[in-house]
């Protein structure tokens, strides 16, 4: 048999032995087609056999010269017809492939000039979905269409349209540009009223901008002009553009928060005119409506609580105006930079600086501003415009310079000393000039730029100079608005670390122009006490305590005059007062003794003495009880006296010297051996401390030592006087 089977053409019916097994043969008059079976039998294709089997090459016409070969469906007008005029195959009906088909091109139309062209798809059932090209219309449009719905469309002009859904990409979309008439969805579609750009995730929803070269630009932009393009003026309060931020609440998304740019002022008529503002706006507790928080005027002024701020900076609440910065626990301050280590706060109507900590409620207070204005460093309150309590310092020689209201210098305060001393200058005046300085050993000198005098140790000095060669120095301590009687003009107090010791005050006195001073002391675990006084009159008058002067020295009153009118030295260098005990003494020749077998007291009344200079004024008694049996004729003394009389010396105008007495006996009882004109005379010798007791005979006028046998029991007699001592 032969491999290759030719399509014959002939008139009429082919008859027997014209045709091999198989092979076909078309009948150009009546149109049919004819083969000879295997019994050699020529029979008509598709009218007595109901399968064509052909098992090699179907060939219609040769090369070059061709024929139409058409196909039939069932329903009218479906054909497939193979056109070899020009040269193509029409399917008129649906073409169903099951496999690949392969083709160098596919020219679908349906042969109307100006009308449509599609390719269906469907699922052997019904329709799906097709491609439309229709040519009908201008534009022309290439039309997807989904269940008999328009889902894409591209006009000749390369116009994209979705008209229904959203556009779902998985990669990347690459534009030169893009107009989109409807609602954007990325992500996956949640239509929201009023949000044609929607970014949807099921996790945390990202929008990123990038850009190469240049930046990335997010413009909102607004004209009120009612046409799409047309540009008509915005006004004053015209919102250009709002970015909102809402929250699900179960049922609705409700208004939380807007950022929004809108114009602030009259627009002029330069193009270049556009003031904005930008406000930040949230929603209290229990709304939905948000609040303008924040606002940025287009001056630049920024307004916290209120949209019209006129500083740079302005915080606005009707109760509490304040910024308050929250580290997370249970402080709060009003300013905190730096990780704590900067805090000023509020506190009854003053301001509170703290540093040096790691949280609010362990910081330092080192400054405060007080209620009254006092400014107060190192310590939280203070009566002065600027109390300092600690260390202040001035770096690399630095001054401390005051200013008057016009900003002129008038007074300066500098450490002049070199590296590594001090020394502290004080001026004033419009030209500055040194009144005073501290030096580094702790010596204050006014009026001079030096201590006069340096001691050269661990003590300081407070030196003190006149304006010029000849100008005295004063110390000037008042209280120049006191008008009370004792009130106190001025005080040096001392102290001694922990108490205070000592004082000096002077003090206003009895009328308004007099004055007094005072001297306190303070005795150990005792008070301050006034010690003495200096009158307004000039009299000192000791308080409290005693005038004590050191031995060797005393008072001296040389400044008056004698009674020859010169002057003298006469210095009062001695005062004493004190006890003695007296003693019966007998003597004879150089023995003294006391008397043998006497009995006697001295309690009655006691013995005294007063020494004032080189004077001893004293006094004393004895009551003998028992004498014994005296029968001696000793002289008779009273010894015990506390001090020596002088040397009587002798001079030409003294001839009896200085260590003359003058004393005085009485004698109440038991002294016996005096005559009735006889009358006791004692006396003190010159440098003796006793009595030497005398008698005197008014009628022999002679004198006689008085014998202890005088001296009888229950003998009673006291006596006194006075006597200039040797020393």
């Amino acid at each position: 048999m032969a491999s290759t089977i030719k399509l014959k053409r002939g008139s009429g019916e082919p008859g027997a032995g014209a045709l091999v097994e198989g092979e076909p043969a078309f009948d150009l008059t009546n149109k049919r087609l004819y083969t000879e079976d295997t019994g050699g039998t020529v029979i008509e294709v598709g009218t007595n056999p109901t399968t064509l089997q052909v098992d090699g090459t179907l060939t219609v016409g040769v090369d070059d010269t061709g024929y139409d070969v058409e196909f039939f469906g069932a329903t009218t007008g479906k054909s497939m017809l193979w056109d070899e005029s020009a040269d193509s195959l029409i399917v008129t009906g649906t073409v169903d492939v099951t496999g690949t088909v392969t083709a160098d091109k596919v020219d679908i139309g349906d042969g109307v000039a100006g009308g449509t062209s599609e390719i269906l798809f469907s699922d052997n059932v019904s329709s799906r979905g097709k491609i439309i090209y229709d040519h009908s219309s201008s534009p022309e449009t290439l039309v997807l269409q989904t269940t008999g719905t328009t889902a894409l469309s591209i006009d000749n002009s390369q116009n994209i349209s979705i008209p229904n859904g959203n556009v779902d990409v998985t990669g990347t979309v690459t534009s030169d540009g893009m107009t989109v008439e409807g609602d954007v969805f990325i992500g996956y579609t949640a239509n929201v009223a009023g949000a044609p750009l929607q970014v949807n995730t099921a996790g945390t929803t990202t929008l990123g901008l990038s850009a190469w070269q240049n930046p990335s630009h997010l413009a909102f932009r607004r004209s009120n002009n009612a046409t799409i393009g047309g540009n008509t003026t915005v006004a004053d309060n015209d919102v250009i553009g709002k970015i909102s931020f809402l929250g699900a609440d179960g049922s609705n998304y409700e208004d939380a928060a807007f950022i929004q740019v809108a114009v602030d002022g009259t627009l002029g008529t330069d193009t270049t005119d556009m003031p904005a503002r930008i406000e930040f706006a949230t929603s209290a507790d229990n709304s939905d409506s948000p609040t303008t928080r924040m606002t940025i005027l287009s001056g630049g002024n920024v307004g916290i609580g209120t949209t019209a701020p006129a500083e740079m900076l302005e915080i606005y609440n009707a109760t509490s105006p304040a910024i308050q910065l929250n580290d997370g626990g249970d402080y709060k301050s009003i300013v905190r930079l730096a990780g704590n280590d900067l805090e000023i706060r509020g506190s009854s109507g003053a301001m509170e600086f703290y540093t040096g900590a790691a949280d609010g409620d362990s910081s330092t207070q080192r400054m405060t501003i007080t209620s009254a204005g006092n400014v107060c460093i190192g310590t939280a309150s203070g009566s002065n415009k600027l109390t300092v309590n600690g260390n202040q310092v001035l770096l690399a020689n630095g001054e401390l310079k005051f200013a008057d209201s016009a900003n002129s210098q008038v007074a300066t305060i500098k450490n002049s000393g070199g590296s590594g001393t001090s020394q502290l200058d004080f001026l004033t005046g419009a030209t500055p000039t040194q009144r005073m300085r501290i030096d580094a050993d702790g010596n204050l000198s006014l009026g001079t730029d030096a201590p006069i005098y340096n001691f050269g140790d661990d003590r300081t000095t407070l030196t003190l100079k006149g304006k010029g060669s000849t100008d005295y120095s004063t110390i000037q301590l008042g209280n120049y608005g006191t008008t009370n009687n004792s009130q106190g003009l001025g005080f040096v107090n001392f102290y001694d670390g922990t108490n205070e010791n000592a004082r000096i005050g002077a003090y206003r006195s009895s009328d308004s122009s007099s004055g007094e001073l005072r001297f306190y002391s303070r005795a150990q675990s005792g008070s301050l006490t006034e010690g003495m006084r200096v009158t307004s009159t000039g009299n000192v008058s000791i308080i409290n305590g005693n005038l004590v002067v050191a031995s060797g020295h005393g008072i001296d009153f040389s400044a008056t005059g004698n009674s020859s009118g010169s002057v003298d030295s006469e210095l009062l260098d001695d005062y004493e007062e004190g006890t003695w005990t007296p003693t019966l003494l007998e003597r004879s020749g150089g023995t003294v003794r006391e008397i043998p077998d006497i009995v006697y007291s001295t309690s009655f009344n006691g013995a005294w003495y007063t020494k004032v200079g080189n004077v001893v004024n004293f006094g004393g008694n004895i009551r003998v009880t028992a004498n014994g049996d005296p029968t001696s004729s000793y002289q008779l003394r009273i010894g015990g006296l506390p001090f020596t009389s002088a040397n009587p010396g002798g001079t030409s105008s003294d001839p009896y010297g200085r260590g003359r007495s003058a004393i005085s006996i009485t004698i109440f009882s038991g002294l016996d051996g005096l005559a009735a004109d006889e009358v006791v005379q004692p006396n003190i010798t010159q440098n003796a401390n006793y009595i030497t007791m005398s008698y005197f005979d008014s009628g022999s006028g002679a004198g006689f030592s008085m014998p202890s046998t005088f001296v009888q029991d229950d003998c009673y007699f006291s006596f006194g006087g006075s006597f200039v001592t040797a020393a």
